[in-house]
């Protein structure tokens, strides 16, 4: 015969010491009840015994440590995410020098072929065409007005970035000046190649 469902917790709870009145007398009348309230009394008395016998043992503090570790990462709500470490200057530093690359590369590969009249690069020449020739316009941004304020930038172009260009492939070598014109919007309007001075 098994417990009274109804009783089950406050045999448990009498069995460890709490007094209720109303579990006792029921216990005392009910065959089931009494029989697992002396389990409980008897599992509850050695439990403390083995408590005792223990009492000066302490477990390693490593063991206590990796403990309190798990037991805060057990603790911790669901919802939030684990600190990651922070990313050193050079990790942010690295990544900004690539974004200007890819973004100078996607630059270039949307750049036209140049037309008739325009300065061709050979591919035996090194740089062409000289300091007087016209600027490539560039086809991305806002036509330009005549009353626009212009930026000239200097720069360095891999000649791997010719072909998105329009020009032929190069040799390997060093890169090539060029020249940029910068509207104020940020933008490039125009590159022309120079030779290097």
């Amino acid at each position: 015969m098994s417990a009274c469902p109804a009783y089950a917790v406050r045999l448990v709870e009498l069995a460890r010491g709490a007094g209720d009145a109303e579990a006792e007398r029921h216990a005392a009348s009910c065959v089931g009840c009494a029989a697992r309230l002396a389990d409980e009394r008897a599992l509850t008395g050695a439990l403390a015994a083995l408590a005792g016998a223990d009492a000066q043992r302490e477990a390693p503090p490593e063991l206590e440590g990796l403990l309190r570790a798990r037991l805060r990462k057990a603790a911790a709500p669901a919802g939030t995410a684990p600190r990651l470490p922070r990313p050193s200057p050079m990790v942010w530093l690295s990544a900004a020098a690539v974004l200007l690359v890819a973004a100078t590369l996607a630059v270039l590969r949307s750049t036209p072929a140049p037309g008739p009249g325009q300065a061709r690069l050979t591919a035996g020449s090194a740089a062409a065409p000289d300091a007087e020739a016209e600027f490539t316009p560039l086809v991305y941004g806002e036509p330009l007005d005549g009353a626009e304020a212009l930026h000239l930038a200097r720069v360095r172009v891999p000649r791997s970035a010719l072909p998105s260009l329009g020009w032929g492939e190069m040799d390997d070598g060093p890169p090539l000046e060029a020249e940029v014109l910068v509207g104020q919007d940020g933008l490039a309007r125009g590159i022309r190649f120079v030779s290097g001075e």
